[in-house]
């Protein structure tokens, strides 16, 4: 099984660029929810992208109702709020979903981070993901949503475009843990069969993934 990870598209012109409100509207009230959007230029056609990358302060995702329906189809878990994204000036409403993945912990041994901590390149490990269709992978300040192929196939025949993609390894082998010794923070890639052999040295998976369901 292939696997990608969705970004939001950036060679559009024109793009309707949303305005996140607080996490307590998103997920905290149960009223409808009206986003509204700016564009660079007004008098041009304006273009609405059926993914956008997570605020930072919300850490939602903003999706189109379209791709929403499909991952709800593939993979259980995750959050989805729907709410309507719209242009003031021009009067134009779509359809959309907030989201927030269901985070797993299925990183391979080979996954690159960088100095700073966050993910530079993913490595998946097969026996942990190959039941997983949709899902979010968390650095140490970014989510990463990673869809399964035939996901993204879906997504082609239904006619959604507008996002671009990056293909992402996945080995089989050691799955990639953090464990604590005597040098706070250090990092290593560790067998589970030899987890148990660690006799006055805690250790455990990554839980640096709040809000995982």
């Amino acid at each position: 099984m292939e696997y990608f990870k969705i970004t939001q598209e950036t060679k559009y012109r024109n793009i309707l660029r949303p305005v996140f409100p607080a996490i307590s509207q998103i997920w905290g009230e149960e009223k409808p929810l009206l986003v509204y959007g700016n564009a660079e230029k007004q008098d041009k056609e304006i273009s609405f992208l059926p993914f956008y990358h997570a605020n930072i302060l919300s850490g939602a995702f903003l999706i189109s109702k379209k791709i929403g329906d499909i991952w709800k189809k593939y993979q259980q878990g995750g959050r989805y709020r729907p709410c309507v994204l719209g242009h003031v000036e021009t009067r134009k409403l779509e359809t959309y979903y907030f989201m927030y993945p269901r985070l797993l912990n299925v990183l391979h041994k080979d996954t690159v981070y960088l100095k700073d901590g966050e993910i530079e390149q993913i490595c998946l490990c097969k026996d942990l993901v190959e039941i997983h269709k949709v899902f979010g992978i968390k650095g140490k300040h970014r989510t990463d949503i990673i869809i399964a192929g035939d996901v993204l196939e879906q997504m082609l025949r239904e006619g959604i475009i507008g996002f671009q993609t990056v293909s992402v390894s996945v080995k089989e082998g050691t799955p990639w843990k953090k464990i604590c010794s005597g040098e706070r923070g250090t990092q290593l890639p560790v067998r589970r069969a030899e987890l148990a052999d660690r006799a006055g040295k805690p250790s455990y998976r990554d839980q640096r993934q709040p809000g995982g369901e």
